[in-house]
């Protein structure tokens, strides 16, 4: 498999993927038809970092180039679909992590606000006993570890998401993509 890409006509971004035959594509391990079958891993990374370089305003064209293959227009169908699924699911299962983090956060912030609480309760509590170094050292470290208790939640809720988030638009770019077979023309060989 080799690769190329760059802006191509009407400022949409060309993903290029050149092929000895289509099976390259796909994901040797899976039996399901080619419609129904998970990308090559190596593939599919390849198409999603060539998509990340590309500008967000630009649609994007994934041009499978074969050498052995002539592709028609079931096969170029099968192809389309076949990336558009995969990528779809791809989004779905990134979608699913995406709650799943949120209902972590949720979880996090609750305990951490409970935490927080009962050591901002006690450190209140220690307002009673005489003053000294060790109450001071012991309400400012109960203080200190209340809110060391709600760097979690923060954490997910101000910066996890975001590259979740940036994964699922950049692949539902690619689950609509336009997608285009080629034929290679090589050169005969010589004796």
């Amino acid at each position: 498999m080799s690769v190329s890409g760059g802006i191509g006509q009407g400022g949409r971004g060309v993903l290029a993927l050149r092929l000895r035959d289509l099976s390259q594509l796909f994901n040797s391990l899976d039996p399901s038809p080619f419609h129904e079958k998970d990308l090559d891993p190596a593939a599919r990374e390849y198409l999603i970092a060539r998509a990340r370089d590309e500008p967000r305003d630009t649609g994007l064209v994934v041009v499978v180039e074969l050498e052995h293959t002539h592709p028609g227009e079931d096969t170029a169908a099968i192809v389309r679909d076949a990336l558009h699924n995969d990528f779809s699911y791809q989004a779905d299962l990134r979608r699913r992590e995406l709650v799943d983090l949120f209902r972590q956060g949720r979880i996090a912030l609750t305990i951490g606000v409970l935490f927080l609480g009962a050591c901002l309760f006690a450190a209140q509590a220690l307002e009673s006993h005489p003053q000294g170094p060790t109450r001071s050292i012991l309400r400012e470290s109960l203080v200190i570890v209340g809110w060391v208790a709600m760097w979690r939640p923060l954490e997910i809720f101000l910066y996890d998401w975001w590259p979740l988030a940036r994964r699922i638009r950049l692949l539902m770019r690619l689950a609509t993509c336009q997608v285009e077979l080629r034929t290679l023309s090589l050169p005969a060989r010589g004796p």
